[in-house]
């Protein structure tokens, strides 16, 4: 069980989102930055579709009550585990009773944490992305809010293994991380060049 104690700006549960509902009006929708999603995940031995929960600018403070394994990829926040700092890019083991906070994106606008076993949310429409205009899907259908009660699912094989290797270990993360160069670089800021169309107004 996960609990949210401050939800910061804007906390979503997402995945891949929703294709083939285009015709119904349902948007894919899903995480912003699908390939830093898919990283979190994998570096946890997640299916890379599973749920994680999307941060923007600011972050949210949760607390774990039973022992996890987390990673986080995205913008570079002022992420801790109590007073230390909560590595990017890499499996961390969070103990029962502590408490994870996002604070403010210093460079980059979003986040992704994923959670061994991903974030249990019901499917809809195959899927467990937040869809906010029409109320579905995440968690009620919303952006997190101070108090809400997360679960994960049961978290895999590989999940298991890394978990009790950093146990034994005595350690809070794993020695090895994705190098940030895999991941790409800023891109240059340039023109965009746009065509007025009919949502313009």
């Amino acid at each position: 069980m996960i609990t949210v104690i401050k939800p910061g700006l804007l906390t979503t549960v997402q995945d891949l989102g929703r294709p083939g509902y285009q015709q119904y009006g349902i948007v894919v929708g899903g995480a912003l930055d699908a390939f830093s999603m898919r990283v979190a995940n994998l570096i946890l031995g997640n299916e890379d579709h599973a749920a994680v929960l999307e941060m923007a600018q600011t972050g949210a403070d949760l607390r774990f009550e039973k022992e996890s394994l987390v990673a986080w990829c995205g913008a570079d926040f002022d992420a801790r585990i109590g007073a230390e700092s909560l590595p990017r890019d890499r499996a961390v083991r969070v103990a029962a009773g502590e408490t994870i906070s996002f604070g403010f994106a210093r460079s980059g606008l979003r986040a992704w944490l994923a959670v061994a076993g991903g974030v249990d949310v019901p499917l809809v429409l195959g899927s467990r992305s937040t869809y906010r205009r029409a109320g579905i899907g995440g968690h009620q259908g919303r952006p997190l809010v101070a108090g809400d009660a997360l679960s994960s699912g049961a978290p895999g094989e590989r999940s298991g293994h890394i978990l009790a290797s950093l146990r034994v270990a005595g350690c809070r993360a794993t020695g090895w991380t994705v190098r940030p160069h895999t991941l790409g670089g800023p891109v240059v800021a340039s023109t965009i060049r746009t065509m007025i169309g009919p949502e313009w107004s």
